[in-house]
């Protein structure tokens, strides 16, 4: 079975490890939002909602459960 893109990027981040400090991988969902007919520039979103930081257990792409570093 292949792994999705957001799966394999989930996968490098977890084997890059730093020398400097430990790392540990969170998630935060972000909803932006803008008047119908408007270009989706960042700078001129009229609304926005951002989620506190949770454990990541399952991709957000594909939904397969994500395994945990021993």
């Amino acid at each position: 079975m292949s792994k999705c893109k957001t799966c394999e990027l989930i996968e490098f981040m977890k084997t890059s490890k730093s020398e400097v400090c430990d790392t540990k991988l969170f998630a935060k969902i972000s909803e932006y939002r803008w008047f119908k007919g408007q270009k989706k520039i960042k700078s001129k979103r009229k609304g926005e909602y951002t989620s506190k930081a949770f454990n990541l257990n399952y991709c957000p792409t594909c939904g397969k459960k994500l395994e945990r570093d021993k």
